[in-house]
């Protein structure tokens, strides 16, 4: 059966870092120790935001962005029925660009990403570190070892509701819509997660963002920015079916019985092919794009496409459940419940009819 995680709300922090700690020696692993300092240096380090905001030498413009914050967070509980816990009602300044960064790493003809396996989340398809050091000494060593690596700089991550989660500086340097949609996110972990299901888990979690961050935004009125917001949602869809339609040939090509000089020939071809498509259609058609030139300007790997997949592919299988169930979010939460208690095929196939049929409210 499918292992869903359920965090145990009664841990406190320090009991909880001390059940991690145990871990990590039981392990004995540098990787384990880093994780525990990082987490833990960004803990203390929090501040309730409701004291945070009421102290008189707090900069007005941090004021104003916690107080949206607050409200986002509201927003998610009440209307989108995420949960209601101590998360995201913190905060804590990291100053640096990124919470953490993660490693993901594919063989040079696969398009199925390396999975690390770690206690109480199970088997992922990235390794996450708190410093960007460590995460790029992993990664030249997996490169040693014949990978393709990506590594990526992120604002947050979820500890799944095990820990009470802080807002920090580097997810309030992010636009208001897009603060919102890593709420949102990163609430729908919290909710659901479905142990060594990574496809799953950041599908779910990104239709919740995006759909929230359309509700958000119409329940204020913001109806121009809303507009906005769309229109380079769906101009960076365009660049990401460009990259799906390249990984989808890959796939196809790494299956077939040709030598791995011939491969590797074909292989760039169809990575060259990417680029022009881009520079003679895409940009001609959709001016905007012209942003993600500078994504060609580190060569284009299994990693990186793997990384598009991984958090989007499901992501129109959870619309048409959502559709189906005439946006009612408890209805649709419960619908997705479900389906993690399916065994992996069988939930894959279930997701599979929902990318192939429209929606028929249930």
């Amino acid at each position: 059966m499918t292992r869903r995680i359920t965090p145990r709300r009664y841990l406190g922090t320090f009991t909880a870092l001390t059940l991690v700690g145990v871990l990590a020696l039981v392990w004995n692993a540098d990787y384990y120790r880093q994780a525990i300092t990082g987490h833990a240096q960004m803990m203390l380090a929090r501040v309730a935001i409701d004291d945070l905001v009421e102290q008189p030498d707090v900069d007005p413009a941090l004021r104003e962005q916690l107080g949206l914050a607050s409200r986002i967070r509201e927003f998610a509980t009440a209307e989108l029925t995420l949960p209601d816990n101590d998360s995201y009602r913190h905060y804590a300044s990291l100053e640096r660009d990124h919470a953490v960064w993660t490693v993901t790493a594919l063989p040079e003809f696969s398009l199925s990403p390396k999975e690390w396996c770690y206690p109480i989340v199970g088997c992922q398809t990235y390794r996450g570190y708190f410093d960007e050091e460590r995460a790029r000494a992993m990664a030249q060593q997996l490169r040693n070892q014949g990978y393709e690596v990506v590594v990526g700089g992120t604002s947050a991550y979820s500890t799944l509701g095990f820990f009470d989660d802080p807002i920090t500086d580097v997810m309030l340097a992010r636009s208001d819509a897009a603060l919102a949609d890593l709420l949102f996110h990163e609430l729908a972990h919290q909710r659901l997660f479905v142990r060594g299901d990574t496809m799953f888990n950041e599908g779910y979690a990104n239709f919740v963002g995006e759909q929230g961050v359309r509700e958000w935004l119409g329940a204020r009125g913001e109806s121009v920015k809303l507009q906005r917001w769309q229109a380079r949602r769906e101009q960076t869809q365009v660049f990401r079916d460009l990259l799906l339609e390249t990984r989808d040939r890959l796939d196809a090509l790494y299956a077939s019985s040709i030598s791995p000089e011939a491969m590797r020939e074909q292989k760039a071809d169809i990575l060259g092919d990417t680029r022009m498509v881009f520079d003679q259609q895409l940009v001609a058609n959709h001016p905007g794009l012209a942003r993600f030139r500078s994504w060609f300007d580190e060569p284009v790997t299994n990693a990186r496409l793997a990384r598009v997949a991984t958090y989007r592919k499901w992501m129109p299988a959870f619309r048409t459940l959502y559709e189906m169930h005439d946006g009612d979010w408890a209805a649709f939460h419960h619908a997705v419940e479900e389906l993690a208690e399916l065994p992996r095929a069988a939930r894959d196939e279930r997701l599979r009819s929902y990318m192939a049929e429209p929606p028929t409210a249930l």
